[in-house]
């Protein structure tokens, strides 16, 4: 499976969202500007082309080869909606 370009593609995604929450705390939410808008655009861009191939690859085999410990653990997790205090996507660090 192709997780290591998965991974790659989640520290982009979180550098996108990085670079919005930046741009959205330091300017009025209502003076939408170009970097405001390509930046959101390259980021539905991103998600849209992640998307495409995360959830019918990645998304399928951890319903299918999982073992039950594993996937208890990740129906917990999902569960949950929250991610650890302080976590960091790793490819994004």
């Amino acid at each position: 499976m192709p997780v290591m370009v998965m991974i790659r593609e989640h520290g982009a995604l979180w550098q996108l969202m990085d670079a919005l929450t930046e741009l959205l705390d330091e300017n009025d939410p209502a003076d939408v500007d170009d970097e405001l808008l390509s930046t959101c655009r390259a980021l539905l861009d991103q998600l849209d082309q992640h998307n495409s191939k995360e959830e019918p690859i990645i998304y399928p085999h951890a319903d299918a080869d999982l073992d039950e410990q594993a996937a208890a653990h990740l129906v917990d997790f999902l569960e949950s909606g929250r991610t650890p205090a302080g976590w960091v996507c790793e490819a994004a660090r």
